[in-house]
């Protein structure tokens, strides 16, 4: 039997562990116009915010935490939007992921080595985007190639330590 991704997806807030995502997205220091994130969840109590930085690059993650996940296009435009806002605020490359999924910082960010299974479904600043995420199906996450490819469009920021 396989399981769907809503079901292993968490986040941990307040010290509690609750279905959710993480939506993160690279930019170099300084450069993002915001870190908060946009009102576009409904049902959505509150979305942690937190800053990862090196000296070359800054990590923002969104911590979305869903006590109920839309379904079909809802999920899609919504989560659309939500990339698309931390492309707007600046990131060159936005990632979804979770709790649980490896991460590693520059200069290890997307290195195959390391962060397979991490990333769920991306877009980055020239519109490229990854497969769709559909939470209602077993979790499918980015290939080893397109892991380098981030890599590769990230160059500057995501390998350097």
């Amino acid at each position: 039997m396989t399981v769907p991704a809503k079901e292993q997806l968490t986040i941990f807030t307040g010290g509690e562990e609750l279905p959710g995502i993480i939506v993160y997205g690279l930019a170099a220091p300084a450069t993002l116009s915001s870190t908060q994130p946009p009102d576009h969840w409904e049902d959505c109590q509150h979305i942690s915010t937190f800053t990862l930085v090196g000296e070359h690059w800054e990590v923002v993650l969104w911590e979305i935490p869903l006590s109920r996940w839309p379904i079909g296009p809802q999920w899609q435009h919504t989560l659309s939007r939500i990339l698309e806002a931390m492309i707007n605020q600046g990131a060159r490359v936005v990632w979804v992921g979770a709790e649980g999924v490896p991460f590693a910082d520059p200069p290890d960010l997307f290195d195959p080595r390391y962060m397979t299974g991490a990333v769920l479904t991306w877009l980055t600043e020239d519109g490229q985007r990854g497969r769709p995420f559909d939470p209602d199906q077993p979790l499918s996450p980015a290939t080893a190639a397109e892991l380098t490819f981030l890599r590769q469009f990230a160059k500057g920021l995501a390998d350097v330590g």
